[in-house]
């Protein structure tokens, strides 16, 4: 899946991989940063995070759920619902359509449509 993002940049999809990385692993010191990657537009120049389906995201005990819900881009009431649903996943884990909330979602790009809208580039034969 392509979730574009609402700041289209480099900076601000790998501050969004890192705060999925944050989840999982608090206070992280070895040399993973980020959870998952980012593509860039070969036309418009944006950037989405690039999740695969089978994606799955840890909640870890001690994660800072109310920073991670902060950073996004989602209205109130989907905060206070992914809160309330990652504070019970605590020690478990998600699949990446039950993290994304309804705003997010709605930025989602399956394989077909992100290759339809151009993101992902030709390659010469």
């Amino acid at each position: 899946m392509i979730l574009t993002l609402t700041t289209p940049t480099e900076a601000y999809a790998q501050a969004m991989s890192a705060a999925l990385w944050s989840l999982a692993v608090p206070n992280a010191t070895g040399t993973t940063r980020y959870a998952v990657g980012w593509i860039t537009h070969p036309t418009t120049g944006d950037v989405a995070l690039s999740i695969p389906d089978t994606y799955t995201q840890r909640v870890a005990p001690d994660a800072d759920i109310t920073a991670f819900v902060s950073a996004l881009p989602i209205p109130q009431q989907e905060q206070d619902d992914l809160a309330a649903m990652l504070e019970a996943a605590r020690g478990n884990t998600l699949t990446v359509t039950e993290l994304l909330p309804p705003t997010l979602q709605a930025n989602a790009l399956t394989d077909a449509e992100a290759d339809a809208a151009g993101w992902f580039p030709e390659v010469p034969a």
